[in-house]
């Protein structure tokens, strides 16, 4: 069957516009098929008279069942995510990491830079992004990369191999700080909490809803976490060290004044790519 003639019975059969992640029906076909045939995006788009076996067609199908009618999203269906220029591995066990979040990683690894900062700790890692992304692209000598969860250290820990980064990556369990060495301080903490509020929750789409709900949901209108970690952190950094968080779009006022009230200094606030408010950042000094 050619591509053209595909699309269109596939358009009738299923809501594909259902799938945001893709611009239009022919970007998802697109997609799906390079990812069945082992080819780029572009390639497909530009054979325009390609055929497709009835075994590829029929995995076509499969994976739309999954994306438009059980709402799995597209990244759990092939396992993988393109961030920060890497391929990480993902599955139902951790968070979908967004585009928003390498505005996270560009911080940290600025700060590392400016400060020739060697220590690092990653809360709340899950599939492990922003550490394997600041070992890989700065001069931080090692990343504690810490999460409750442990199918989501699994993930991370696949991560770390598949990325080449255990030279300097190491992933432990723990909730927050419980687990932390107390003897142990760090010139950097970063982390990217749960922070949606449960009545944020309800109105997330069915996509979103099959991210695991405790890498989502914050209590205390989605503020728990950014409190815990400010009040804890400086038991854990070195003078002068950063603390930077990723935040929810409206959360920049919030987060910025638990921090200042937690005593930090040099508090800033980042935008990512759409300026939304992404990033919170500030400084520990001893008094």
């Amino acid at each position: 069957m050619l591509r053209s003639k595909l699309v269109q019975q596939l358009s009738e059969e299923y809501d594909i516009s259902s799938v945001d992640i893709f611009n239009s029906a022919q970007d998802a076909v697109d997609n799906i098929l390079a990812y069945i045939l082992g080819k780029k995006v572009l390639d497909i788009k530009l054979t325009r008279d390609i055929e497709f076996s009835k075994k590829e067609i029929k995995t076509l199908k499969c994976i739309l069942d999954k994306l438009c009618n059980k709402h799995i999203p597209y990244q759990y269906i092939t396992e993988t995510v393109y961030i920060y220029g890497m391929h990480f591995f993902v599955n139902k066990n951790v968070l979908i990491p967004r585009q928003d979040t390498e505005c996270l990683i560009h911080e940290a690894i600025s700060y590392i830079s400016a400060n020739k900062y060697e220590t690092m700790l990653d809360m709340c890692t899950g599939s492990g992004v922003v550490g394997i992304s600041v070992a890989k692209y700065s001069n931080i000598k090692y990343v504690d990369m810490t999460d409750i969860s442990k199918g989501a250290l699994k993930v991370a820990r696949k991560n770390i191999k598949e990325l080449n980064t255990k030279d300097k990556c190491h992933t432990f369990i723990s909730d927050v700080f419980k687990n932390v060495d107390l003897n142990k301080k760090y010139d950097i903490i970063t982390a990217n909490p749960p922070y949606v509020t449960k009545s944020e929750y309800e109105d997330l789409s069915l996509y979103v809803k099959e991210e695991p709900y405790i890498a989502l949901v914050a209590p205390d209108d989605g503020l728990y976490f950014y409190k815990k970690i400010a009040n804890e952190a400086k038991s854990h950094l070195n003078n002068s060290g950063m603390l930077v968080f990723e935040i929810g779009f409206s959360q920049a006022d919030k987060v910025t004044e638990i921090l200042r009230l937690e005593g930090y200094s040099d508090i800033v606030v980042r935008k990512d790519l759409n300026s939304n408010d992404r990033v919170v950042s500030c400084r520990f000094q001893k008094k």
